[in-house]
């Protein structure tokens, strides 16, 4: 007897707390998608591995970049996802394209957006935002065109120049301005002659191998910090034949290898928030695991019929590998609208309260907060207010860290209750692929 009732005790409890892990994964992600938070995890892993913000607006600036993130509110978003390839890519790109001066340019000016608020008038501030956008334009379209050598100098000389005149316009920015064009001019100096050094030794050979090899050297002179992280991308490549291709072999796998670490971390994150979310759920709706546990014990009726839906449950799964969000939705209005099930809070205004504790017109007691008063069958006069409260946290706190485990999680153990109890194998093709149900 205690036997088949412990398990259908703990067939019920799998069931509600499948119903709250579904409504925590779909809580948690709706806050990861308003927050943004995956495209924030990405953006700081990304800056991390560059170590250089002025390189990563750069990054994130690629019109390939930019496709995968699309717009929003007008407004270029950050992808939440990137793959190796697409990032191998555009980090090549980023490499080819710093053997010249436009883009040495470019970063400084990216630097320089960050240090507008130097500026001290609003609309002075404006005005210089606006106009610095347009360099950055400029930028980069010389940057897009410095393969050919007339058109390419033109545009710099000519980068040069507004940047000269946007840093007499703002004083306050002039001393910055000036310290990005000779630090750009004394970069290309510095990778010439070591370019100059290397075709004397002849350890360069070929023109794509020069490229890479004066975009690194110039991104290592820009940001220092970036140096060992771009040699060893260099260094890996043992051919000189088709080098651009070897060396975003190695960017990908790199990144793969840094975004397993990434995804550890945010997995970790998502745990601890996913375990609040259902903290607070629990609160809200008093799924107490404790109370309600007690009181499917003492209620054989209402145990044998939870335990019959988490039966029909299961089976709708095993026979369609798929359960529809309509079989769910009915279940679970069943389960909240049993009477017999101390599921959600009744309130009332307070009319009697002494030392917390509140008693409604028919006698009922509860527990006063912020002038309500919230009834509970488990309350009576002689029950210690503080041990209530223990048990109370205790039920909530297992009912959360149940929610966090995934509703995917339940579904497998409900699945094996049944099972145990019918006294019969595993059904064939199980819950293997179901779309509604997915760890959080």
């Amino acid at each position: 007897m205690y036997l088949g009732a412990f398990f259908e005790v703990s067939l019920d409890l799998s069931l509600l707390w499948f119903f709250l892990s579904t409504a925590v994964m779909h809580l948690q992600e709706w806050l990861a998608s308003i927050l943004k938070l995956r495209a924030k995890e990405l953006e700081n892993s990304i800056r991390n591995i560059l170590r250089d913000d002025a390189l990563t607006d750069l990054f994130y600036d690629h019109p390939v970049i930019r496709g995968l993130g699309g717009v929003e509110n007008g407004k270029p978003r950050r992808p939440s996802y990137l793959p190796s390839g697409q990032f191998a890519s555009v980090i090549s790109s980023i490499i080819s394209d710093s053997d010249n001066e436009s883009q040495i340019i470019l970063l400084g000016l990216y630097k320089l957006r960050r240090n507008l608020f130097l500026v001290k008038k609003k609309k002075q501030r404006e005005i210089a935002a606006k106009r610095l956008e347009h360099l950055i334009e400029m930028a980069r379209t010389a940057v897009a065109n410095h393969a050919s050598q007339i058109y390419g100098d033109l545009l710099t000389t000519t980068l040069q120049k507004e940047v000269e005149k946007f840093g007499t316009s703002f004083s306050e920015l002039e001393n910055e301005v000036l310290s990005i064009l000779s630090k750009a001019q004394e970069i290309m100096e510095k990778v010439e002659k070591s370019l100059d050094i290397h075709k004397a030794s002849e350890s360069l050979n070929g023109k794509e191998l020069e490229s890479i090899a004066s975009g690194m050297l110039a991104l290592s002179l820009l940001s220092p910090d970036l140096k060992l992280t771009l040699s060893n991308w260099f260094v890996r490549n043992g051919s000189n034949q088709k080098a651009s291709e070897a060396i975003e072999f190695n960017i990908a796998n790199w990144f793969d290898d840094a975004m397993d670490r990434v995804t550890g971390v945010y997995k970790r994150k998502i745990q601890f928030v996913t375990l609040l979310i259902g903290f607070f759920l629990a609160c809200s709706l008093n799924i107490d695991t404790v109370h309600v546990a007690s009181s499917l014990w003492d209620r054989a009726m209402v145990r044998e019929l939870l335990a019959a839906d988490a039966s029909m449950l299961v089976g709708s799964g095993s026979e369609s590998s798929q359960i529809t969000s309509e079989e769910v939705t009915r279940v679970f209005y069943r389960y909240l609208t049993n009477a017999e099930i101390p599921i959600g809070w009744r309130g009332t205004w307070i009319l009697n309260s002494k030392n917390g504790v509140c008693i409604d017109q028919d006698g009922s007691i509860g527990v006063g907060v912020f002038g309500l008063c919230f009834l509970s069958d488990e309350l009576t006069p002689d029950l210690n207010l503080t041990w209530w409260f223990v048990l109370k946290f205790l039920g909530f706190f297992i009912s959360a860290i149940a929610a966090s485990q995934g509703s995917s999680f339940w579904f497998d153990i409900l699945s094996k209750i049944v099972n145990i109890r019918s006294t019969g194998g595993r059904p064939a093709g199980i819950n293997d692929n179901l779309s509604l149900i997915s760890a959080p």
